[in-house]
């Protein structure tokens, strides 16, 4: 049910922002904006690309943040059990952020709350403010970027207002589902020790029936971030296996230390599972390659020939509850 928009009556919402849900319209969705201080206390401008993918169970989003100073990628998933979380990767470094009343983290350098909730949001936000509990007011028209446009008002707790304004070929019921600028003006809803004046500038809004983005959201394996290793039921965010390549020095430290050197390939892709491992210890190369589909492994030493055998125990991934299988 859409949010309303009224005259003369003005009332304002009591439910935080993350709390109301993201509804997408489509099946992926692509929106590119900046955030800008109003007031220019912060001279920091920055830019965002958010891709957003609904063609799931959930829908699952990445918001790409960079600006003179500093770049975040912040990925989210709205499954029930996640819908308040965000993994924030910055430089090669990982952080869960966790939304309980406010946000328990705060993006490296943002030192104000509301410029973070908006940035951990992302401008798919618009989607959130087109909701039932929310009653907005009419405002005078304003020109935004050289054209005059309508828009709405609304307040949050009494303490945070949000403006949206819209093209004037939209109606009422287009126009909140595609602004052309959202302000937000007041105190994040949970702190009263900055006010702000934000202005999100949305300059691309594209959506599509089908989902381009699918394999957009997910993070690539990236250096310090065990949430992807995560045994957990819910593991955030969901790493995608389907391709992966990467290299890795083991150290194995005893009577002596050795180092170990493996560059590793994994398929799995229709059923199709391939693993092809490449080591080198003490000077020797040994390749192996792990069919998972046929149940057998490869093996290739330097200056001898392939040995075949059945994969076992042994064999990367395999367990006991898997080895019947595929054998």
């Amino acid at each position: 049910m859409s949010s309303s928009i009224q005259n003369e009556k003005y009332e304002e919402f009591a439910i935080d922002l993350v709390d109301l849900p993201l509804s997408i319209p489509s099946k992926s969705a692509n929106i590119h904006a900046t955030l800008t201080d109003a007031s220019g206390v912060i001279n920091n401008k920055y830019f965002i690309q958010e891709s957003i993918s609904a063609s799931g169970a959930s829908i699952k989003g990445k918001i790409v943040i960079s600006s003179e100073k500093d770049s975040y990628n912040v990925y989210y998933d709205t499954d029930l059990s996640l819908n308040k979380d965000r993994l924030v990767i910055h430089g090669t470094n990982c952080v869960p952020f966790t939304f309980k009343n406010n946000w328990d983290e705060t993006l490296p350098g943002v030192k104000r709350p509301v410029t973070n909730l908006v940035l951990l949001m992302g401008p798919s936000i618009l989607y959130r403010l087109d909701h039932s509990s929310i009653v907005w007011k009419s405002v005078a028209d304003k020109n935004i970027r050289g054209t005059m446009m309508k828009g709405a008002t609304t307040q949050v707790k009494n303490k945070l207002r949000i403006t949206y304004y819209y093209k004037k070929n939209f109606d009422e019921g287009s126009g909140i589902k595609n602004p052309s600028r959202i302000e937000f003006s007041g105190y994040d809803p949970t702190s009263v020790i900055y006010k702000e004046n934000l202005i999100l500038d949305i300059y691309l809004q594209n959506e599509n029936y089908y989902d381009e983005l699918a394999n957009e959201v997910h993070p690539l394996p990236g250096i310090g971030c065990p949430y992807y290793l995560s045994t957990s039921p819910t593991p955030f965010p969901e790493l995608r296996t389907d391709y992966v390549h990467y290299t890795m020095y083991e150290y194995i430290q005893g009577s002596s230390t050795s180092r170990t050197f493996s560059e590793i390939h994994a398929s799995k892709k229709r059923h199709q599972a391939l693993l092809r491992l490449k080591a080198t210890l003490l000077g020797v190369t040994t390749e192996a390659i792990y069919d998972y589909q046929l149940g057998v492994s490869y093996l290739f030493e330097e200056g001898e020939s392939c040995r075949i055998s059945s994969a076992d125990l042994n064999s990367p991934g395999i367990g006991s509850d898997v080895i019947s299988k595929i054998l």
